[in-house]
């Protein structure tokens, strides 16, 4: 047994649990993070080169900036910013494990977690699992055992010249409609209801509907797949039955919640919905100090909870766990958009002391991308880029005349954004080996500025330019390389 006692263990790496633990360390809690996968795992389930519906400001966590120039970054870009949130907040994080079971009471419980049976002591425990639990499966029809008929998203261009049914209305099937379409498809999208709900493909519905009045995309309401051929599927309509041609059928449907887990822990919930029963202001679940965050909150309905919102779910939790008070949210009945909504409104300001741990970095997060720059630069001038090492001069500057163009006033424009003279001066110490409060020491001795005052503007100056995705930041300073002659 791990005898180190903490405030709190947070199950699930995914973003709504990365931000309970953050809020839950800035409060000062001893907190741990248990994961049965990899952070953010369930992201990573998403369609490779998937793009979020929301800006990247609102999956940002504790004011972190979210560094990409897309205004809606990619499954990838997800990924990759999630995994240095949890390296600059210095999370202690246990992934591989699958929480067993939680025994004992408010204030003393012990998590067993991994298949070797690790227990850990803690005085509070936050679910944050996600939705992912099980696949939602189609009453039997058949002809579901044929080869052309599968469960999940699929790779958008196997569908090129394919006739493709997307069974289901969801998120996912409005992405994976306009992700076919795009690919070449010729794609009908059959919706068991009347119509397609305001909840349902709120940040698509516009491209979607666009697509069907223009005759690209079918949408078949209260229609239901009978049966499937070989060449060929049967529909129930308002009409009558119809035959489509078809060389594929998707079924997305979603995710039914982990009743299991619901079981094992004697979390009450709604035998409908399969929604946890939890208090509105809390989120306290029905067993006193075990608390949700998250999608897990959403029961059947996932499209009633979505990421921007529930990472704003630990500030009610995190309230509660230290007392103090609770953030202003109204009870609006747990099953409705209308109630969760209410998290969207909040916003996290970055803290300064975290802030100033960041690196920037012009050129991207990852290693090679500087060598890369440097090896150009040292090119240029004859010389050879060899064993890594030292620092080799500004990365704007190795970037003259490719990424990066320097005006005659000290100005530039760098990736097609012009830049202040003031600008360029913070970024020729944005290389990958500062971090901003060395970016700030080093002014300090040439600027005459309070040193509250100068740490103020570079912060903001930097987390601005990292917003507009001119530059990106590391968690972790890095060296670059060596200069020698050929």
């Amino acid at each position: 047994m791990d005898h180190t006692a903490y405030d709190l263990l947070v199950v699930g790496a995914g973003p709504a649990g990365l931000s309970v633990a953050i809020e839950g360390q800035r409060q000062g809690l001893r907190v741990v993070v248990v994961e049965r996968g990899g952070i953010v795992d369930h992201i990573r389930q998403y369609p490779i080169g998937m793009a979020f519906y929301t800006p990247r400001s609102t999956l940002e966590l504790a004011g972190i900036p979210f560094d990409v120039p897309r205004l809606h970054p990619t499954r990838e870009d997800a990924m990759s910013y999630y995994m240095r949130v949890a390296q600059i907040t210095g999370l202690e994080l246990r992934t591989g494990r699958e929480l067993r079971s939680v025994t004992g009471s408010d204030g003393d419980f012990t998590v067993t977690v991994g298949n070797q049976g690790e227990q850990i002591r803690t005085r509070k425990v936050v679910i944050a699992t996600g939705v992912f639990g099980q696949v939602r499966r189609l009453d039997p029809v058949p002809g579901l055992d044929l080869p052309k008929v599968c469960y999940g998203y699929q790779d958008p261009h196997v569908m090129f010249g394919l006739d493709v049914v997307i069974v289901g209305a969801g998120n996912s099937a409005a992405e994976a409609a306009l992700r076919f379409f795009h690919a070449g498809a010729r794609v009908t999208v059959l919706n068991r209801d009347a119509v397609v709900s305001d909840n349902r493909w709120r940040w698509r519905v516009q491209d979607v509907v666009a697509l069907e009045q223009a005759g690209a995309i079918r949408v078949m309401h209260r229609a239901r797949l009978l049966r499937v051929e070989p060449a060929h599927v049967v529909v129930d309509t308002p009409g009558g039955e119809i035959t489509l041609r078809n060389d594929r059928v998707v079924l997305l449907l979603g995710f039914e919640p982990d009743l299991d887990l619901f079981h094992r822990l004697g979390i009450a919930y709604d035998p409908v919905t399969l929604s946890a029963r939890v208090d509105p202001g809390s989120l306290e679940s029905s067993v006193p100090g075990i608390y949700l965050a998250g999608i897990v909150l959403a029961g059947r309905a996932a499209d009633r909870v979505f990421i921007h919102g529930a990472r704003h779910h630990s500030k009610s939790v995190i309230a509660s766990i230290t007392g103090k008070p609770l953030p202003p949210i109204e009870d609006r009945g747990l099953d409705t958009v209308e109630h969760w909504r209410q998290y969207e409104a909040f916003n996290d300001q970055l803290d300064t002391e975290l802030a100033l741990d960041l690196v920037p970095v012009v050129v991207g997060e990852i290693r090679d991308d500087l060598v890369d720059v440097h090896v150009y630069r040292a090119r240029r001038a004859g010389l050879a880029l060899t064993e890594v090492r030292d620092p080799f001069g500004s990365v704007i500057d190795a970037m003259e005349g490719w990424q990066f163009r320097s005006e005659q006033d000290g100005a530039g424009v760098l990736h097609g954004r012009p830049l202040s003279r003031d600008a360029l001066d913070l970024l020729r110490l944005a290389d990958g080996t500062r971090r901003i409060r060395d970016i700030v020491a080093e002014l300090a001795e040439e600027v005459d500025r309070s040193l509250e005052e100068l740490r103020a503007m570079v912060v903001a100056a930097i987390v601005a330019l990292l917003r507009s995705g001119t530059v990106t930041w590391r968690p972790s300073p890095l060296s670059i390389g060596k200069v020698h002659p050929d």
